[in-house]
């Protein structure tokens, strides 16, 4: 007989009809709530999330998409679906880092370059410089014209920025230089005697923006024609 249930015994192992209304039944639970999700694992770039709308407490399954070309993505293992992973090294193969892009290019004020830094063709607004100082004060600007004449004002050669024109002495030893209008009066003119065997000199004068008179001595200071080179600087 110790194998019965004694009135005593189930008094204290279980409930009571009457006290059983008080358990959810499995009918009442499926029309009162929600039933366990199971999230299962998406393809990259979109994974489900459990969600609510706003001013709505009903739960639903939403959608979060990585368009194609993304620069994050989403890494969701088939065993724990419920765990999501931002996988951002494509960011990092599209993007510099800060400390990257300090390395790789030059800051827009004041740059320093190493090696050899080529460049189209500069057209400066204001004095070219090397190592902070004008360039205009270290090499010679290239000259306005050059010339070799004869002794009959016969332009032999020419060259610099503008080619020049040489009348016939008129008088004896007197040379008129003409050039383009270079809108600014020449600084100064070289002058070299180039006579060979007789020894003499030159000189100028009413240097202008259009020219210039060039005059041709012996070396007795007579007017004489000779041949002579000239260059003109603005």
């Amino acid at each position: 007989m110790s194998n019965y249930l004694t009135t005593t015994n189930a008094a204290s192992l279980y409930q009571t009809v009457s006290n059983m209304s008080n358990y959810l039944t499995t009918s009442a639970a499926s029309t009162t709530y929600q039933t366990v999700l199971s999230v299962a694992s998406a393809t990259s770039g979109l994974f489900r999330l459990l969600t609510t709308r706003p001013g709505n407490s009903t739960q639903y399954i939403g959608s979060l998409n990585f368009p194609s070309g993304s620069l994050f993505g989403a890494i969701i293992s088939a065993s724990t679906p419920d765990i999501i992973n931002l996988d951002d090294s494509n960011f990092y193969t599209t993007f510099y880092t800060q400390s990257q892009s300090d390395t790789k290019y030059a800051t827009k004020a004041s740059p320093t370059f190493t090696g050899t830094a080529t460049a189209p063709t500069i057209n400066a607004t204001t004095s070219l410089q090397v190592g902070g100082t004008n360039i205009n004060t270290i090499y010679q600007p290239m000259f306005y014209a050059t010339a070799a004449i004869g002794t009959n004002g016969t332009v032999a050669t020419t060259g610099g920025k503008v080619a020049l024109t040489c009348s016939a002495p008129s008088p004896t030893g007197t040379y008129t230089i003409s050039w383009a209008n270079s809108g600014t009066a020449p600084t100064y003119a070289f002058l070299q005697w180039k006579t060979a065997a007789t020894p003499g000199y030159c000189g100028y004068s009413s240097l202008s923006t259009t020219g210039m008179i060039v005059y041709t001595y012996n070396s007795s200071g007579t007017l004489t024609n000779a041949s002579f080179s000239v260059a003109v600087v603005l």
